[in-house]
Parts: C-alpha cells; sequence; structure tokens
C-alpha cells in the first residue's frame, strides 16, 4: 500500500512546490479544529460502538497555475478509537483508544458561489501513532498496540472572506483507512472516521 499511494502524494507535493508567483489565487497557511467520529472495523467482525475525538492542526494551501486547484497539505493530531461492546466468541469486550499525528496531501477543487467558494479535496494520508491505549484484555488479542497506517481523506466544504485575503470556513471529512491499525494472531482493526472542522487561513504575501 506505501507503495502504491507514494507516488500520488510525490506527484501532489510536486505541484505544490511548483506553483509560481504567477498564480491567480493566493497561497494560504492557516489552523484548523473540530471533532471526529471514529467506528473500527474488526475481523472476526464485532458489535463497536462509534467514539468520539478531536482534530487539530495546520494546514498549507499551496496555489497553482490553475483557476480553482490547489495543494492542500495538513498535519494534524487526531484521536481515534472504538468500544467493543459484543464480540460473540471471537474476542472479549473493551475499549481502544490511539492518537495519531496525521499528515495529508490532498487535490483540491474550489469555485465560487456567490460570497462564499466552496470545495472538494482528496488525497493520501499517512497516520502516526503517537499514544496507543488498549483494555487489558486485548493485551493478549492485539499483537500490536496501534500501528502506522496509510488511508485516503476526503472532504468538502464552503468558506468566506473576512477581509484582508483572510477566510474563515467548515469543513466535513472523511478518513478511510487501508491498512490494519490494529492485528493481532486472529483479529485485524481498521479505522474510519467522519470530522467537523472549522478552519482559518491568511494569505502568504508574494
Amino acid at each position: 500500500m506505501l507503495r502504491a499511494l507514494a507516488p500520488v502524494a510525490a506527484a501532489l507535493a510536486g505541484l505544490a512546490i511548483g506553483a509560481g508567483p504567477g498564480s491567480s489565487q493566493a497561497t494560504r497557511v492557516g489552523a484548523f479544529v473540530g471533532a471526529s467520529a471514529n467506528e473500527q472495523e474488526w475481523s472476526p467482525t464485532a458489535e463497536v460502538e462509534r467514539v468520539t475525538g478531536f482534530v487539530v492542526g495546520a494546514f498549507l494551501d499551496a496555489a497553482t497555475q490553475v483557476s480553482g486547484f490547489s495543494i492542500l497539505a495538513e498535519g494534524a493530531l487526531t484521536q481515534r478509537g472504538g468500544d467493543v461492546v459484543d464480540s460473540g466468541t471471537a474476542v472479549v469486550e473493551g475499549a481502544v483508544r490511539t492518537d495519531y499525528l496525521s499528515v495529508s496531501v490532498r487535490a483540491k477543487l474550489a469555485t465560487a458561489v456567490g460570497p462564499a467558494r466552496v470545495h472538494a479535496a482528496a488525497g493520501p494520508a499517512f497516520e502516526n501513532v503517537l499514544r496507543s491505549r488498549v483494555s487489558p484484555g486485548f493485551e493478549t488479542i492485539l499483537e500490536r498496540e496501534g500501528r502506522s497506517v496509510f488511508g485516503v481523506l476526503l472532504g468538502a466544504g464552503v468558506d468566506v472572506g473576512i477581509g484582508q485575503g483572510r477566510r474563515v470556513g467548515m469543513e466535513a471529512r472523511l478518513f478511510d483507512g487501508l491498512g490494519d491499525a490494529y492485528d493481532g494472531d486472529f483479529v485485524s482493526v481498521r479505522n474510519r472516521s467522519w470530522e467537523a472542522v472549522v478552519r482559518f487561513g491568511i494569505p502568504i504575501p508574494r
């Protein structure tokens, strides 16, 4: 999976670096904060309740020579997890919590709608484990208490100008993990998260 996604991330990053001063758009930097609702897919199947967490990070929205197209790079602290409430005979019940350093590079398309701009963005994301916590019953079930994983981050949102090139907006996002976040002798766990964030950005002087 790493070999499949790495060229995509490299190509998007290359476009961002290559964005020149002749671009009709402004490159912006900023921050975002929001909440996530994470669900885990267990194999063998278990009934897992969604858990909530927070997302906080910074971004670079790099303009390109193509009107309405930019490269959105982000770094964030993200919380994910799940509560296993009914596992049958496969695994015990308990909780899984993980804090990640999430890095993503997405292609972003935006267009003006009245005074606002709407956008859609998609691209690869990499999540590196900062801290992992599992219930005592899982210590012998999950061999690796959290692992770094790749996934896809999709989002759509809207923003408005508030003067001097500054913009504030909201984005709804979906992170879909493409690799196992946890695994063991006979179980594997993947993450899927719905996120809502508020972002604020300012233009970089040329």
